[in-house]
């Protein structure tokens, strides 16, 4: 009895060991998918949740797949996009096909960032935070460089933003009204940049924002997703 029982914990010990092992090998798999199909200059980290792994696999049905993306650079001659960091994302109920090659999520939560430097890269100012309303809406405030002629000493603007179709738009302080009452002596400066929209680049196209919230760190987003490819 005690032979068959060492016997037994001897083979899951090895089920374990294989599953993990096939699970590593697939989600370098996936990475390298992921990392082609968005175009990445890294690789990013892919984490298989639930065990066992292999009758996932089996079955075509992942439960969870959370991605974490590298930060990417800006495309080259881009100087109006804002650049998305921190872009961490759950897949839920994966369905695979053809050996991991193809993977679509039916659904998609996670997160992101938008640093205040990508704001700022912007123009010639220096994007802040510049606090929240009682209601909790926050807002950034644009400080003119110093070499900016005739913006003043003391000259800010604070402004809101919104994200839609994976642009970045400023809009007035209160985050509903537009920016057109911009200082005259900011108009000049800050005027074409306000009125504009500004592409997000770092968050694939599949990829929803649902919210933001402006908050110290940065503008971070909500995001979501139906129906999201994983690979091609």
């Amino acid at each position: 009895m005690r032979k068959l029982l060492t016997t037994l914990v001897v083979l899951v010990a090895l089920a374990a060991v294989g599953d993990r092992l096939a699970e590593e090998v697939a989600e370098a798999q996936v990475a390298s998918m992921v990392r082609e199909r968005e175009g990445l200059a890294a690789t990013p980290d892919v984490e298989f949740a639930g065990f066992p792994f292999l009758t996932q696999l089996l079955s075509n049905e992942m439960q969870k797949v959370r991605l974490s993306l590298p930060e990417v650079e800006a495309p080259a001659g881009d100087e109006e996009g804002v650049r998305v960091e921190e872009v961490v994302a759950t897949f839920f109920d994966v369905r695979t096909s053809h050996s991991l090659r193809r993977a679509t999520a039916d659904r998609m939560a996670g997160r992101a960032l938008i640093p205040y430097e990508s704001v700022s890269a912007l123009g010639p100012f220096t994007a802040s935070y510049a606090g929240s309303d009682s209601a909790g809406a926050g807002t950034i405030r644009l400080t003119p460089d110093e070499e900016v002629p005739d913006a003043g000493l003391d000259a800010t603007l604070d402004v809101g933003v919104s994200v839609q179709d994976g642009t970045l738009r400023f809009t007035g302080g209160d985050g509903t009204t537009g920016t057109a009452a911009v200082p005259s002596n900011l108009r000049p400066v800050l005027g074409a940049l306000l009125d504009a929209d500004h592409r997000l680049y770092g968050l694939p196209s599949s990829f929803t924002v649902e919210s933001l919230r402006v908050e110290e760190s940065g503008i971070a987003l909500r995001l979501s997703g139906r129906d999201v490819p994983l690979s091609r």
